[in-house]
């Protein structure tokens, strides 16, 4: 097809993809050359390279037909291309029954794929998803007509929809929902998202759609039982007196006292092995003596630069406990003249006060993020440990709805 488009077409010169020559080899000579040149003169010497995300599974076909007609290319050689991409004559990848039709068989074919759920939705976002994103950002489709559509055919009444849904209109009325409240500002960390979208193998498919759930607060507990229903009960079921929530059962239920501590440990460890393997001195848990008891914080480490004083907490979901509300707390209580006195006897350098903070969905406080890239720490340690938090997270949502919940009450 390429030595056909050759003739029938033939391309610019300083095009080097799809020829039969060393195309690579050739321009290394010319970079070589301008490199030579630029410095043989003293001239300054601009380079830019660009790259197309997805540019094969992002063009339109039409696109291809029309810019063939543009170039030359025969009635013939046109027909055999809309043959190969399967495309009927006169129709346009951007009309709605073709997109549609697209999309439905690239997600009947995902769904039937022997695959974890995480790697279904990598295929879903990275695959199917770019290959409509130029005909729907050029083409007939629109993303209200997509929804309205999809609904239509689901059986629900479009009179009782509104004419036109915003694409954003769906994450901000989760943000400001009862559910998606504790997340609101914590989307564009990529310790709290990157996790979800990138296919992870640190988790096996059922605690993947676990850790989903609880992320969005949608696990079963009474209280979302009785939405609706003012019959059913909402109490704890292990006779706290207050309603069982999934924040209830994360954070303030007796029974799950232990394996709090442990979800917290897991992290303090998780960061001291990292601090540690870059060189600092770290002590977990020193008792600083202060006129109001003593002080336990979870981390002091140092360098030969600087020092560090960091607390660990995983907090509530909403209200005054948001992660950036916890944070600064945090840093308060241990921002006193003696704990930083101590610190600065330890390790001989004035000591930062901070914290890493997040919710038990995930949710990091934009602060402690930063404190912990300027620590080294990567995005994907950020994902590993927000991954380890939710599945320890989802253990002990299934321990407290087990028998043997009532023997770890602490």
């Amino acid at each position: 097809m390429a030595a056909r488009v050759a003739v029938e077409a033939p391309c610019s010169l300083h095009q080097k993809g799809f020829k039969r020559e060393e195309g690579c080899a050739s321009n290394l000579l010319l970079l070589k050359h301008l490199v030579g040149t630029a410095k043989s003169n003293h001239r300054s010497l601009y380079l830019a390279y660009i790259d197309f995300k997805k540019a094969f599974d992002s063009v339109s076909h039409d696109a291809i037909i029309l810019a063939g007609k543009r170039f030359g290319l025969g009635p013939a050689f046109l027909t055999h291309l809309r043959s190969t991409w399967g495309l009927r004559p006169g129709a346009t990848l951007g009309s709605p029954g073709v997109l549609l039709t697209r999309y439905r068989k690239g997600l009947n074919n995902i769904n039937r794929a022997p695959l974890k759920p995480q790697l279904k939705l990598w295929c879903v976002t990275e695959v199917l998803q770019p290959q409509l994103q130029y005909p729907l950002l050029h083409g007939e489709v629109k993303t209200g007509w997509l929804k309205r559509e999809w609904l239509a055919k689901e059986g629900f009444d479009l009179d009782e929809l509104p004419k036109s849904a915003p694409s954003d209109s769906w994450d901000s009325d989760w943000w400001n929902s009862v559910d998606g409240a504790g997340c609101r500002g914590s989307a564009t960390l990529p310790s709290f998202s990157g996790w979800v979208r990138a296919g992870t193998r640190l988790m096996s498919g059922r605690e993947f759609v676990s850790a989903i759930k609880l992320r969005g607060n949608v696990l079963s507990t009474r209280s979302r039982e009785a939405r609706g229903r003012p019959e059913r009960p909402v109490l704890c079921r292990h006779g706290c007196q207050r309603p069982e929530t999934l924040g209830h059962i994360q954070q303030s239920c007796p029974v799950t006292h232990g394996w709090r501590v442990q979800r917290h440990d897991k992290i303090v460890t998780a960061i001291c092995k990292h601090l540690g393997d870059r060189g600092w001195e770290v002590l977990r848990e020193p008792n600083i003596p202060t006129p109001n008891g003593l002080r336990k914080p979870d981390l002091v480490f140092w360098n030969s630069v600087q020092s560090f004083v960091v607390d660990v907490q995983v907090c509530a979901d909403m209200g005054v406990a948001t992660p950036n509300d916890a944070h600064e707390r945090k840093r308060d209580y241990n921002n006193t003249p003696i704990i930083r006195q101590w610190v600065n006897e330890q390790s001989g350098k004035p000591p930062v006060i901070s914290s890493i903070v997040m919710n038990w969905q995930g949710a990091w406080a934009q602060a402690s993020y930063n404190t912990f890239k300027a620590l080294g720490g990567t995005d994907e340690l950020g994902k590993l440990i927000t991954v380890r938090m939710l599945e320890d997270s989802v253990r002990m949502y299934r321990m407290f709805c087990g028998a043997g919940a009532l023997r770890n009450v602490h």
